[in-house]
C-alpha cells in the first residue's frame, strides 16, 4: 500500500469510526446504514488485499542469490579445473568450453546462469575420471544439484511477484470503490444533518479530510482531495 492509499483507508477508517460513534442518528437516516455496513465490507477487502500485496518475496530472493552465489562459484570451480587439464592436454576444442571469464557469470540473467551450468556439467562430466588434482567428481556432481535447486526457485519468484501485482490492483480497485460509496452515497447522505446535527456533521466532515500523505492544500486551508460535499 502507497501513501496516497494509506491515506485514503485511513480517512475512511475514521468515518466510520465517526458514524459509529452516532450510530443512534445513524439509524434514523434511510439508507445510511446499509452504506456504511458496504463500507465495512470494502474496508475489510483493503486488508485482505494489502496483505496479500505485501507477501514477503525478500525470503525467495534471497535463498535464489545464495544457491546462484554458490552455482557461480563451482562452475569456476570446474572451469579452472577444465581449462587446466585442456592445456595439458593442448585440447583447444576441448578448453573452448570452458573459456568463460569470471566477470561473466555474475551478469548472466537467471535463465542464461542455468543453461550455461547444464552445458559446463554435461562438458564436464565425461572428464569425471580425469578431473583431479583440480577438482573431484562430486564438485561436477554439485554443478547439477545447485542448477536444479536454482532453477526451482525462479517460477515460485515470479508467481509471488504476480500476485503480489494483481493484489496491488485490486487494492486500488477496492479503495476506488470506497471513495465512489462515500462520495456519491454517503457524503449526500449526510448532507441533511449540517442543519439537523450540525456538531456531527461538523465531526463528519473533519473525518472525511484527507491527512498525513497525498493530500494538497489550497489557500482557504481545505484539502483539495477532499470529496465532501
Amino acid at each position: 500500500m502507497n501513501k496516497i492509499q494509506l491515506s485514503y483507508t485511513n480517512m475512511s477508517r475514521t468515518t466510520t469510526n465517526t458514524l459509529d460513534n452516532n450510530i443512534t442518528i445513524v439509524a434514523t437516516i434511510p439508507g445510511l446504514s446499509d452504506a456504511l455496513l458496504r463500507l465495512k465490507r470494502l474496508q475489510n477487502d483493503v486488508q485482505t488485499h494489502s496483505q496479500s500485496q505485501a507477501t514477503n518475496t525478500s525470503g525467495v530472493t534471497a535463498e535464489k542469490n545464495i544457491v546462484r552465489d554458490k552455482l557461480i562459484l563451482i562452475i569456476l570451480k570446474i572451469c579452472a579445473a577444465m581449462i587446466a587439464i585442456a592445456t595439458n592436454k593442448n585440447d583447444i576444442r576441448l578448453k573452448s568450453k570452458f573459456s568463460f571469464k569470471k566477470s561473466d557469470f555474475p551478469r548472466m540473467r537467471d535463465q542464461d546462469l542455468y543453461t550455461n551450468a547444464i552445458n559446463i556439467y554435461n562438458n564436464a562430466l565425461p572428464q569425471a575420471d580425469k578431473i583431479a588434482p583440480f577438482a573431484t567428481p562430486d564438485d561436477i556432481a554439485q554443478i547439477k544439484t545447485l542448477a536444479d535447486e536454482f532453477f526451482t526457485l525462479l517460477p515460485l519468484n515470479r508467481t509471488l511477484t504476480s500476485q503480489g501485482a494483481t493484489s496491488t490492483a485490486n487494492l486500488q480497485d477496492t479503495i476506488d470503490s470506497i471513495m465512489e460509496l462515500l462520495t456519491h452515497t454517503i457524503d449526500p447522505l449526510m448532507k441533511p444533518m449540517e442543519f439537523l446535527h450540525p456538531t456531527f456533521y461538523s465531526d463528519y466532515k473533519n473525518a472525511r479530510k484527507l491527512i498525513d500523505h497525498g493530500s494538497r492544500s489550497s489557500k482557504n486551508g481545505e484539502e483539495t482531495a477532499e470529496t465532501t460535499a
